[in-house]
């Protein structure tokens, strides 16, 4: 009996250590096509980076989140359960500032070593976006029932509208500046062919 508990132990942390590794993992092959195929974060962090760091984000993605959370109970304690205008408010501050400084921190630091470190805290942000934006929702619809199911339909269109018009505008203009360089290079190295003498 006094070996069981040790052993088992132990395979709780290699379990543990196996899941963060595996979700990094993850993590990093998601993050890489979401980089390649959204223009505006092809510079956000440094090009290679080590699994351990994924790891590491992971754990400070979960830090992070319990952070947050604690908050987020707090700030619903301090408002009154009771009173859920008054927590949606709270929490819809909260996010917003989080959100705002998380966004400004991702555009300040893109493409240097701190935007790894930053990315956590954006990721962490979205997350807790996503959760206000349901309990507005939520709010909206147990409140107002039939107008209510309309705002939100109405305000998921608009988020999902603008959000494909955004990402497609930046894809747009990634793509010329790329034909732009492409063009460029191309050209520049026909003008260094006729430049050689024949052999």
């Amino acid at each position: 009996m006094d070996l069981l508990f040790p052993l088992i132990s132990i395979f709780g942390t290699v379990w543990t250590l196996g899941i963060l590794f595996i979700s990094g993992l993850i993590l990093y092959f998601v993050w890489n096509f979401i980089r390649e195929s959204v223009p505006a974060l092809k510079g956000i962090g440094p090009e290679n980076i080590s699994p351990l760091s994924i790891v590491l984000s992971i754990l400070l993605i979960l830090t992070i989140n319990l952070l947050f959370a604690k908050v987020w109970v707090d700030l619903t304690r301090f408002a009154g359960a009771s009173n859920t205008l008054q927590v949606i408010i709270y929490h819809t501050v909260f996010v917003a500032v989080v959100s705002f400084l998380a966004i400004f921190m991702m555009l300040l630091h893109k493409g240097t070593k701190s935007g790894l470190v930053i990315l956590p805290y954006f990721i962490v942000s979205l997350l807790f976006l996503v959760r206000v934006l349901y309990e507005i929702c939520a709010f909206l619809v147990i409140e107002y029932k039939n107008v209510g199911v309309y705002v939100v339909i109405i305000l998921l269109i608009l988020v999902l509208t603008g959000l494909i018009f955004v990402i497609q505008k930046s894809y747009e203009s990634y793509k010329k500046r790329e034909n732009r360089i492409g063009d460029a290079m191309s050209k520049e190295s026909s003008i260094q062919k006729d430049s050689l003498p024949p052999v």
